[in-house]
């Protein structure tokens, strides 16, 4: 009875151990990014209530696609964690690697497509922004290397405003991108347009050492975690003594195995009849290419502000 009764305190405490290590998940929530383009613009919850946006924020970025028709779509988020520590690669692995490819799906038009990112980080107002184009863009030259320059449209803007004020930030970028096209259809004014696939870059972004703040949230997950797991460990020794205590070595107890009489020894029985007792304790993007794409698009301007 008692060799089954410790068989299933031992079933029971290691179920119960792998139960507490499957539930602990940190580090796995993804950053919030929209499935489709619902709205020129598209603005993760969490990061909505800590900025200040004016109400015809949408229509003046509108008002910026109308100047080349383009079809422009903004989105806002803020970095959760599955994003790694530098915050310059953010906003252009979460555009070429994700969100593009989720737009694709849903039926995004292409070609005439420019899409800004900006991802803000959860502790402080730093940031990371990449901006990516379709194939007419593209083939205009407003394409990942402009967007990445130091000296383009995308960079001095975001470093000179992103922090403090977002809106203005974005519009800003818009409107330098706006001047850019202009600009390239003025060197070319016949019309004709390059058709040169993109060139493969490794990383389009100057990296930027970093400085955004600890996450403290997942010091304590963990924390807390190791925490849960010396207490079942614990918890799970002291079942194994329970379930299976040491045989008792006094000569009573051995006499009374082989049926003989039971008798006490003043020599050895009352020494020995402690070794049954006893007690324990233990403590315890523009990152990689995408001349790949069936469009031919290209996505640049990553960076860090």
């Amino acid at each position: 009875m008692k060799k089954r009764t410790g068989a299933c305190c031992r079933i029971i405490a290691f179920s119960a151990l792998l139960c507490l290590a499957s539930l602990w998940q940190p580090a796995l929530a993804d950053t919030w990014l929209p499935n489709s383009a619902t709205a020129v613009i598209n603005i993760d919850e969490k990061l909505a209530k800590r900025l200040s946006l004016t109400q015809d924020f949408a229509e003046k970025i509108s008002a910026k696609a109308a100047v080349h028709d383009l079809n422009i779509l903004v989105v806002m988020t803020e970095e959760d964690n599955d994003l790694g520590t530098d915050r310059s690669r953010w906003a252009p692995e979460l555009l070429h690697n994700t969100l593009w490819t989720k737009l694709q799906s849903s039926g995004f038009p292409e070609e005439r497509a420019l899409v800004l990112l900006y991802v803000r980080s959860k502790n402080s107002p730093q940031g990371s922004v990449a901006v990516r184009s379709g194939s007419y863009l593209h083939k205009l030259g407003v394409d990942r290397n402009l967007f990445a320059s130091t000296t383009g449209p995308v960079i001095p803007t975001a470093k000179q405003l992103m922090q403090k004020d977002p809106q203005s930030c974005i519009l800003n970028i818009l409107a330098n991108i706006n001047n850019a096209i202009s600009s390239k259809k003025a060197e070319n004014p016949s019309g004709q347009i390059s058709t040169a696939p993109a060139p493969v870059a490794e990383n389009a972004t100057p990296p930027q050492a970093d400085s955004s703040a600890p996450n403290y949230g997942e010091i304590l997950s963990l924390g807390a975690f190791f925490a849960m797991l010396a207490a079942a460990v614990y918890g799970l020794f002291k079942l194994f003594r329970m379930a299976d205590p040491k045989p008792s070595n006094s000569r009573g107890a051995r006499a009374s195995a082989l049926g003989g009489a039971a008798y006490s020894d003043s020599s050895s029985c009352g020494s020995n009849s402690s070794s049954c007792g006893g007690s324990s304790s233990s403590g315890s993007s523009c990152g990689s290419s995408d001349s790949g794409s069936s469009c031919g698009s290209s996505c640049g301007g990553g960076g860090s502000d």
